[in-house]
Parts: structure tokens; sequence; C-alpha cells
């Protein structure tokens, strides 16, 4: 993830729109950690962002960009114990693994951002979701509690569950620590203050859902797009036929993929891209568990390196804007000279904050 940031640009000197203005900004204040944005409550970027407040403002966006990729390889560790856990593969895992950092679509979304952690999240706690209830269950728990909240998104796995171990999810810690966060989500949109507001969407059925899903989901169009749900549906096929005790989990995964594409295009009234990679992920997760099915496990890994190569680097749009280091030396000039602190802009442009002067300057 960071080798694609710095393969496109300035990647430790831009600031992410809602990681300074919805985030950082707000983390001194403690009642931002009950506010929401976008309509529902956001556990995890808070709490990351409660720590970096604490660091001098000019380090925001190194801190940003680094906590959010430290937060996923966190996550991708879990995934690989998880993954061999489930499919006691090491290809398997090494693939599972690294869906969350080379997922081809991810080139479209905002890399290295804390207020994106829960696309990640949601990855991580399906794999939480698909263990066995007696395998780490402490960290599951605390995976699907952080996910569930952070995103409501989390109820739509719920049902990977109940189909990988029946009556036995109802009694997995897993399940607790979603449904546990799931409450907390409720509660905090129910009762919860209003935070700033993101892009307002209407619920509607996006008559072109197919066709943007394929524009996104590998990268770099139809083309390459095809091919790779042409593995996708190989590989599922054959890790149902060649390995039943994998029977569940394949379609588990693919379940939830459908689930999360088609709920999201309907609640927002669009093909969003970073809807598209979270489905793609897991879509992605299915060739990894299908490589624990069959001997030529390498195939998996290779041919989803491909794809991800070529779709390397990221979209330049996460770097775009104001240069950070920049933006916080004028702020200061401004505010040593006793003229009003104004605005510092951030990444993409058009996306700006506003910070009371810091101690020891004159604040007007």
């Amino acid at each position: 993830m960071l080798q694609r940031l710095l393969l496109t640009g300035p990647a430790l000197d831009r600031l992410w729109a809602e990681d300074g203005s919805v985030f950082l900004a707000r983390a001194d204040d403690i009642t931002a950690l009950v506010e929401t944005y976008s309509g529902y409550a956001h556990l995890v970027p808070r709490l990351v962002a409660a720590a970096g407040f604490l660091l001098p403002t000019e380090a925001w966006a190194v801190y940003a960009t680094l906590a959010a990729v430290a937060c996923v390889g966190g996550l991708a560790a879990f995934v690989y114990v998880a993954a061999r856990i489930i499919t006691g593969s090491r290809p398997a895992s090494v693939l599972a693994a690294s869906v969350l950092a080379l997922t081809p679509s991810l080139r479209f979304e905002s890399l290295g951002s804390i207020a994106n952690l829960q696309w990640f999240l949601l990855i991580a706690a399906l794999w939480a979701l698909l263990l066995p209830p007696h395998r780490m269950p402490k960290c599951a728990a605390t995976i699907t509690f952080l996910a569930g909240g952070s995103t409501p998104l989390v109820a739509l796995l719920i049902p990977a569950a109940v189909m990988t171990h029946g009556r036995r999810a109802g009694r997995s810690p897993a399940v607790l620590g979603a449904m546990a966060g799931l409450c907390l989500q409720l509660v905090l949109i129910t009762l919860g203050s209003d935070g700033p507001s993101g892009v307002g969407r209407a619920p509607s059925v996006p008559p072109d859902v197919w066709r943007r899903f394929l524009d996104y989901a590998g990268g770099v169009g139809v083309e390459v797009t095809a091919f790779m749900l042409i593995g996708v549906i190989a590989a599922g096929a054959a890790a149902m036929i060649r390995e039943p005790a994998l029977r569940r989990v394949t379609a588990a995964f693919l379940v939830s993929a459908l689930l999360l594409l088609i709920v999201t295009s309907l609640v927002t009234g669009a093909v969003v891209p970073r809807y598209v990679a979270l489905a793609t992920m897991v879509l992605l997760s299915v060739v990894a568990v299908a490589t624990a099915a069959t001997p030529w496990s390498w195939v998996g890994l290779a041919a989803v390196g491909v794809v991800c190569v070529v779709a390397l680097p990221a979209d330049p749009w996460r770097l775009s804007g104001a240069s950070w280091s920049a933006e916080v030396g004028a702020w200061e000039l401004r505010c040593a000279t006793g003229s009003a602190p104004g605005a510092l802009h951030s990444s993409p442009d058009g996306w700006s904050l506003t910070l009371a002067c810091p101690d020891g300057l004159t604040d007007p």
C-alpha cells in the first residue's frame, strides 16, 4: 500500500480530506468520539486520530499515512493467521493477507487514509467470523467489535458466519463481538451527535451497476476485470469440488461479496469505487481459499500477482492538493504575525480545515 503511494507522489506530505477536517481537527474534543459522520459512527478512525492529535500539527500528514498503513498491516497479519487456521495452507494465507494491499481496484481509492480503514476492518472481520469459535476468540471478537463500531456494513457479514457455523454461530465470540459493535453503532447513530456531513446520496437502483463494477474492479479496465472474474469463478468451483471442507467458506465469501456490492449500490444509488474495492477484496479471498484446494497453489498467487502489478500505482487523486508542510508553515506565520489563522488546505483540492493558533503564537 505504501509502495503504491510512494510511486504515485509525495505520500507523506498530503493530509487526506476527512483525516484532517473530520477526525484529527476534532480529536481534542472528547465528544467527537460519539459523533457520526455520513450518518454512522467511525470508532477506529476516531481512536487513531485521538492519538495523532498529540503530535505537532506538521506531523499529521506523516502520522495519518503511516498509522493507516500500520493498521492495515496489522489486519493483514491477522488475516494471514486466520486463513492459515481455516485453510491449512501457507500459500493461501499469503494470498489472503496480500489482498488487503494489492487488490487492483484499490488503485482508485484513497490509500493511506485513516478515514478508509473501515474497508480493511471489514475484510479482517469476515475472516474472524469464519474462524472456528474456539480459535483466537479474544482477538476475533476484538476485531469484529472494532469493525462493528466503525461501520454498520458488518451486519452484512453475519450471514457468512451462519453459513459456516450453522447453529454454533450464535455462540461464536466473533459474532458476539460484531453484535456488540453494531449495538454501539446503533446507539451512536440514534443518540449521538451529528458531526460534519458527508456526500449525500439518494437510495435507488443504479441502472449501470454491473458495467460500473467492471470499470472499477480490475483496476485498469473491463478486459482485466473479465480475466479476473473468470479466474475467481473457476477457482471457487475448483475449491467446492476438490475440498468439501472448504465449500461453506467459499460460499460464504461469494455471498458476502454479492451482499456488499448490491446493498451498498442500492443504498447509495451509485456504484462507488470504494464499495467495488471492498467487494473485490472479498472475491479475491475466494481465490485464496481455492489455492488450499489444489496442488498448484502457485497458479493463484501468480495470477493475482500479475493483475495487481498491472494495476500499479495508485491513482494520483489521493495525493493531489496542497503540501501539508507548506500549509502548516503559512498557518504558523499568520498566527505569529497576528493575522487570522485562516484555513489549512488538504488533499484533494477543495478540502480544508480550520485550527486555532498553537500555544506560544499570537492568536487574535
